[in-house]
């Protein structure tokens, strides 16, 4: 009972001490470019943090700008190793690179990488402040990668711990989420999901501890709910869908419904104007730029609208194939390239086609991490029944799961439209990571509408904990091992 009372009281520093600590690791384990697009992210990064807020048209489709010579060579020549010549690597080796690409005189390299320049530059700060300072402070390459990766970390630890502070229930379930596998590994790389996760997550919490607080709501509290809904807009382009959370404002507090209308409308009008003018700025197909599509998003649409019965079949399909593969991707992976620098070993993640799909599920090769994915799943929502508040809030509840559903369907309909080629019968490039989001929405709604359990219900909700905590500690340290027979990263100690 004691260690269950403890882990609610002091759930904040348990998480941040073991984000950095499980964090710090996975920013050694995982080597340089093995992380999700860290090879496009990389070069964004730098552009940021030369002054360069906003990318340059190259073409059509195509942006980019110039870039610190030697930070590309050392990203090609990394990447070429782990995607191409799929060879172990030496630490020792890269760090020599690293340290003879430091010694050559400044220059710039004019590249397109329009995967990541079309973004906007809020959620590459931390990335970006972490490696100005290993650059200030006379760090090569390699050094500037670990601090890019180390600012995210430590960004996303402040953050997320944020918002399980400010959480009235529900704090044991996200902490357990916030400490998966698939999440740190996110946050201990170079990827923007970071800030892309912890922002939509702290205007929720904030708007939902405004709920639960007395009297009318200070201008300070106002203008921090609204400075971190219009940062949505400097975000990925579907995050402007969660200024949609202000309608958890209560309108008491705000003088009336009416003006909580014009409070909240305002605020999403300009946050989705801001969004809107961005993306009309630096408009992208991902699709075209990855070869995978030549149809326009409008294509799309006409031939589904011209064969409906093969959309809904076609619907179907990525539904039967996703629910299977998203739940294990969503949880176990680790990295971000194909075999064998992606972890769980010997199970590449998601499949891109039916055909794929079949394949990762011959011979129960996925099922052997299924089973676990699914239990893991089950508990966090357990425990998140288990860890309600005083007052139950369905109301609140359906919202933020409402929202959470919107999310996941625009998620499919965006790859939909822009990533998946007419003919394909599945929607293709979803990934498990994209839903952590939405999933962390869906546990703070069930906690939310649930009441507090008293009795052997408590040390369900202790041992439940535990163990989530355990698992997530057990794969950490498995995809470490793993990593060890591919990049000797204990050398850099």
């Amino acid at each position: 009972m004691s260690l269950v009372h403890h882990a609610g009281r002091h759930v904040v520093p348990l998480f941040v001490g073991l984000a950095l600590l499980f964090g710090g690791l996975l920013i050694l384990t995982v080597p340089p470019f093995g992380g999700s697009d860290e090879l496009y992210h990389w070069f964004r990064i730098q552009q940021i943090t030369d002054g360069t807020l906003l990318a340059e048209r190259r073409g059509d489709n195509d942006w980019g700008g110039p870039v610190d010579a030697a930070a590309v060579a050392f990203d090609l020549a990394l990447f070429g190793k782990i995607a191409i010549d799929k060879a172990p690597l030496s630490a020792a080796e890269v760090a020599r690179l690293a340290a003879e690409l430091d010694r050559q005189p400044a220059a710039t390299v004019d590249l397109g990488f329009a995967s990541t320049a079309s973004f906007p530059p809020l959620a590459y700060a931390p990335s970006s402040a972490g490696l100005w300072l290993a650059r200030a402070l006379g760090g090569d390459p390699l050094a500037q990668f670990l601090a890019a990766r180390a600012g995210n970390l430590l960004a996303y630890g402040m953050t997320m711990g944020a918002v399980i502070g400010l959480l009235p229930a529900g704090r044991l379930a996200l902490t357990a989420l916030a400490l998966s596998p698939v999440a740190l590994h996110q946050a201990a790389s170079l990827s923007a999901d970071p800030l892309n996760l912890t922002i939509p997550l702290l205007l929720a919490a904030a708007l939902w501890s405004t709920r639960r607080a007395a009297g009318p709501i200070s201008i300070g509290r106002r203008t921090g709910i609204a400075v971190l809904c219009m940062a949505l807009a400097g975000l990925k382009p579907l995050s402007p869908i969660f200024a949609l959370l202000l309608i958890l404002l209560p309108g008491d507090h705000m003088g009336g419904a009416r003006n909580k209308a014009l409070y909240g409308g305002l605020l999403a009008a300009v946050t989705v104007a801001l969004s809107i003018a961005w993306q009309a700025a630096h408009p992208f197909q991902p699709g075209l730029f990855w070869g995978i599509s030549t149809d326009r998003p409008t294509a799309v649409l006409a031939a589904l609208a011209a064969a409906p019965a093969h959309a809904l079949g076609m619907a179907w399909s990525s539904l039967a194939s996703l629910s299977v593969i998203l739940p294990m991707d969503g949880y176990f992976r680790i990295g971000g390239h194909a075999a064998p620098y992606v972890f769980p070993p010997g199970l590449s993640l998601p499949p891109m086609t039916v055909a794929d799909a079949e394949t990762a599920m011959a011979g129960g090769r996925a099922l052997v991490l299924l089973i676990p994915a699914l239990s893991v799943w089950s508990a966090l929502v357990i425990l998140a029944a288990l860890d309600g508040r005083e007052a139950p809030d369905r109301r609140g509840a359906g919202v933020l799961g409402t929202v959470a559903l919107l999310f996941s369907a625009l998620l499919f309909a965006a790859f939909w439209l822009a990533y998946t080629p007419i003919a394909s019968p599945m929607i293709l490039g979803l990934q498990g990571r994209y839903f952590l989001l939405p999933a962390a929405l869906a546990l703070m709604a069930v906690s939310i509408a649930s009441r507090p359990r008293a009795g052997w219900t408590v040390t369900l909700r202790g041992a439940l904990f535990g163990a989530l905590l355990a698992a997530n500690a057990a794969v950490i340290l498995w995809s470490a091992a793993y990593y060890h027979t591919l990049w000797d990263w204990t050398a850099l100690l």
